[in-house]
């Protein structure tokens, strides 16, 4: 039966739209200038972790949201 109906489509070129679910993580490593500054305002949508020091000159905001 399946090979009837799947025949019956390639026949009358019948177009039979179909869903997929595409998952895809996406990593992406981000390197530093060679003296270690990135000068202006920065962005991050995502989780950030830190390993090892973090030094603030200025103002820090973190929010949590539960």
């Amino acid at each position: 039966m399946k090979k009837l109906i799947l025949w019956m489509i390639d026949f009358f070129k019948v177009d039979i739209p179909t869903e997929k679910v595409v998952e895809k993580v996406v990593e992406k490593e981000v390197y530093l200038p060679q003296n270690g500054v990135i000068d202006g305002d920065i962005t991050i949508k995502g989780n950030v972790l830190v390993k090892g020091n973090l030094t603030v000159e200025g103002g820090l905001t973190i929010n949590k949201e539960d």
